[in-house]
């Protein structure tokens, strides 16, 4: 076992009270930049110092856009009033009771359509060539038959007509004989469904809601201000 060194060794302390010292040097060094950052930026004349100050306001931006960006995705907002995070839709803050901005809902416009044609009216065709109008010929006549000539028409012949058919007689020998009826049998009657008692619902003991007095409002429990009128409960 000689390869391995033990970790409880003078070496191993030094070292790691070296990488302590040096861990509190870099956030002594990043208390002072947000010192000067928040409080001096404006008397500095550095320009390496200001572009590092354009890089952290630059990137504050950002991160502003990306957190409104995931509250419109979960259908929050901030209070205006203590910055708690609520449902967009609630007029009043429940948890400082502050009454709510209405927020402008975006209006959709419709983009106009380029060259469309109103209804009930039909296109014009202008002649931008110079083209000439030139008769129209007349539609196609259908040819006639040849007429016929009243001296080589033939007489014509008598129809001759078909004698009338004698109707048949039929023997009066057979004679129906009418069947009995029967008496038509009268349908079931239908059986009254069995009628089942409901069993009543009992309402939980520990509700986890309470209602406002003031509007009736449906409120979580633990709610300080109603979310509807902001009636403190």
């Amino acid at each position: 076992m000689g390869f391995f060194s033990p970790k409880n060794t003078p070496e191993n302390a030094v070292k790691a009270q070296i990488d302590a010292k040096l861990a509190f040097i870099n956030d002594k060094y990043t208390e002072i930049g947000r010192f000067v950052k928040l409080r001096m930026a404006d008397k500095i004349e550095e320009p390496e110092v200001k572009n590092l100050i354009a890089q952290i306001d630059a990137t504050l931006e950002e991160l502003k856009n990306l957190n409104e960006q995931l509250l419109t995705i979960r259908g929050m907002k901030l209070c205006s009033g203590c910055g708690h995070e609520i449902p967009v839709n609630m007029a009043f803050c429940p948890n400082c009771g502050t009454k709510q901005p209405e927020m402008a809902q975006p209006v959709y416009q419709q983009p106009a359509q380029g060259g469309a044609v109103p209804m009930g009216a039909q296109p014009v065709i202008q002649n931008s060539q110079g083209y000439h109008n030139h008769p129209v010929s007349p539609a196609y006549a259908q040819p006639q038959a040849n007429p016929v000539n009243p001296t080589n028409a033939q007489p014509a012949q008598p129809v001759q007509t078909a004698a009338p058919m004698p109707e048949p007689v039929i023997p009066q020998t057979a004679v129906l004989t009418p069947q009995p009826e029967t008496a038509p049998q009268p349908a079931p009657m239908p059986q009254p469904a069995p009628v089942i008692a409901e069993a009543p619902v009992q309402e939980p003991a520990n509700s986890s809601f309470v209602f406002c007095s003031q509007c009736g409002h449906k409120e979580p429990a633990g709610v300080k201000f109603c979310s509807e009128c902001g009636m403190k409960l």
